[in-house]
């Protein structure tokens, strides 16, 4: 089981350095190799927005153009079930 969660982990490290690098080859002519080092960088920058967009969107607060566009994930109950 560890050993297919270390091969699809690499398998998508190595996607996402592949589509990181199309990006770089396509919109840079120069310093690709500057951008490929970058790509550490660059992934942990998407993993922190999207944690912090998720948690946004957990406690409603996701605006658009100064609205709230966020539906109320969490429910309050106030009292629980019975347990039979």
């Amino acid at each position: 089981m560890t050993l297919l969660l270390i091969i699809l982990s690499s398998l998508s490290a190595l996607v996402l350095g592949l589509f990181y690098w199309l990006v770089l080859k396509t919109t840079f002519n120069n310093s690709r190799l500057i951008g490929l080092l970058l790509v550490p960088f660059a992934a942990l920058y998407d993993i922190v927005l999207l944690n912090y967009s998720m948690w946004l969107y957990e406690f409603r607060v996701v605006l658009r153009k100064g609205r709230n566009v966020c539906l109320p994930v969490m429910k309050v109950t106030k009292n629980f079930p019975e347990i039979k």
